[in-house]
Formats: structure tokens, sequence, C-alpha cells
């Protein structure tokens, strides 16, 4: 199984996106401006200089997409009833 490799999202720029829809070097220049308060992350989503955040820590092996399934599944809300407490009286 291997990812999908796509392109940096801003024009002229042909580099593989890392994060954000950003190559590395354009991520570098985007977080700089955001750290340093001339924009921000959701202006820069708005202009389409920028996507949402992905959560990637250590790659796309298929190790890391089976988590992500993992946790895509506890995130859906159970149709199951809940548990009935046990009774706990001493009497």
């Amino acid at each position: 199984m291997s990812a999908v490799r796509q392109e940096c999202i801003v024009p002229g720029c042909n580099r593989t996106a890392v994060t954000r829809g950003l190559c590395h070097s354009c991520y570098m220049v985007a977080r700089r401006l955001v750290k340093n308060g001339v924009t921000s992350w959701i202006t820069l989503k708005s202009a389409g200089l920028a996507t949402g955040r992905q959560y990637r820590a250590f790659g796309t092996g298929p190790f890391v997409i089976a988590f992500a399934k993992l946790q895509d599944a506890s995130a859906e809300p159970s149709n199951e009833e809940p548990a009935e407490p046990e009774n706990t009286d001493a009497s």
C-alpha cells in the first residue's frame, strides 16, 4: 500500500506536499509569517494558500494508516445502548 503523493498547493511550486498542502519550504515560510503575527492559518486557508491541519506523525506507512482508521472509527458515535450500572448496594 503506498500513499498518493500530492504537489504543494502554492502556484508555481511543484514540490511534494508535506503538511497543510505545502512543501517543506513553503510551509516554513508560512509558519514564520503566522508565528510573527503577519497572518494566520485561517487567513491562509481561506486564500487557498494552505489546507487544514493534517496529522501524519511518523509518515504514512501501513500501521499509521490503520491506526488513523481506528481513531476515526472510535470517534464515530456509538449506536449501542450504555451498559446498566451494577447495583452495589449492600442491603
